[in-house]
């Protein structure tokens, strides 16, 4: 049988790491589902800060390139090392076409290689920049902005758009044929076997300013005392400044007893949060399409979220979820409340919500219409 040979360019998590941020979460799903497929001939392409030659490993029958990341000067240089061991790499494999995942370094290479190549726009790096902790931070993220998703962008290169959101921000800068796919969920999110416990609110991403964690703790410090109620934070706490801001709020509230923090979990343990949670809060200031919010629809947990980007187009208020707009504190408990003590309400909103991620979200269907726009990209015949 004839294959298309894919190579995905992706931060892709490897040996056992535990899945950290949507990208590598979509990644992990995607790779999962096209593996199954039998006109695909997959690679995967990924980058490391930690090693200093190229390594090669095969996981699940599928062949994985780790590739060193230039430790310093990589935007200066517009990612010069990185690109000539990426062709190198790209050119040992001639694919039929790479398939980037995000608008950062990797959907640059890939727009540059010279190869038929797609990006998956995930976040929007210029807006992520305005939330980095330190300066340094926020003026490396524009510079990655001003280089790689600019030129992604303007690529003529097709599109996946995760998010009708994507369009609205770009608008007419957006070149190239975009079509619209949502992120998939992985069949096990949709299995899970709820043991509710009452009152118990999970946060779970990184742990990082523009997630707006520190709102989600001060609506609890206002939440009735009365009610049953505990926040279990889910996420990496590679922020030190953050979390220690987020520790030092709890204690001012006298919250010690009603937060845990969990740190980064792998996926046995995530889907075991859900099993156990009572609702999802994401009181984030930017996001494109959050993951977990797909995540916690399948798996028939309550959501609250802020009216932001693109959560309201995986969210209708009252219909599949709760908004509340970002920064508003007093909204954001009311919306807690709402949840903590309607429990018909709650019950109504998980069966609608998991309807529409049944039909929208579900693994196997985003993976044949992913493979269905390779196919009309490469115009690609058995």
């Amino acid at each position: 049988m004839k294959k298309m040979k894919i190579v995905m360019a992706t931060d892709y998590p490897i040996g056992g790491e535990k899945i950290d941020g949507g990208v590598q979460a979509v990644s992990s799903y995607i790779v999962n589902g096209l593996k199954k497929i039998e006109e695909v001939d997959l690679s995967i392409i990924t980058f490391r800060s930690n090693i200093s030659e190229p390594e090669e490993a095969i996981e699940d029958g599928i062949r994985i390139h780790v590739l060193p990341r230039a430790k310093r000067g990589g935007n200066l240089t517009f990612y010069r090392s990185d690109f000539k061991s990426f062709m190198a790499c790209v050119n040992q494999i001639k694919p039929d076409l790479i398939h980037a995942q995000d608008a950062s370094v990797e959907g640059y290479l890939a727009s540059k290689s010279g190869y038929p190549s797609m990006v998956t726009f995930h976040g929007m790096i210029s807006e992520d920049a305005k939330y980095r902790a330190t300066f340094k931070d926020r003026m490396r993220f524009r510079l990655i902005s001003w280089i790689a998703e600019r030129y992604c962008v303007k690529s003529p290169n097709p599109k996946i758009l995760i998010s009708p959101y994507v369009k609205r921000h770009y608008g007419d800068r957006l070149k190239g044929k975009c079509v619209h796919i949502p992120n998939p969920i992985k069949n096990k999110f949709y299995e899970v076997v709820r043991q509710e416990e009452p009152g118990r609110i999970l946060y779970a991403g990184k742990l990082i300013r523009r997630k707006g964690i520190t709102d989600l703790i001060q609506a609890l410090g206002t939440l009735d005392k009365s009610l049953e109620f505990k926040l279990f934070l889910a996420g990496a706490l590679n922020d030190e400044a953050y979390v220690n801001q987020i520790k030092l709020l709890i204690k001012q509230l006298k919250l010690e007893d009603r937060v845990e923090f969990l740190g980064l979990i792998n996926e046995t343990q995530i889907l075991e949060e859900f099993s156990k949670a009572s609702m999802l809060v994401l009181p984030s200031y930017q996001e494109t399409a959050p993951m977990v919010i797909q995540q916690a629809m399948a798996a028939k947990v309550a959501v609250a979220a802020t009216r932001i980007c693109g959560v309201p187009d995986q969210l209708e208020n009252g219909d599949c979820g709760l908004l509340f707009e970002a920064g508003d504190i007093e909204g954001c408990r009311q919306q807690i409340h709402k949840l903590i003590t309607d429990q018909e309400f709650r019950n109504n909103l998980v069966e609608r919500a998991y309807i529409k991620a049944k039909n929208t979200f579900y693994a196997d269907k985003v993976v044949a219409e992913t493979v269905d726009f390779y196919k009309s990209v490469l115009g690609w015949s058995p």
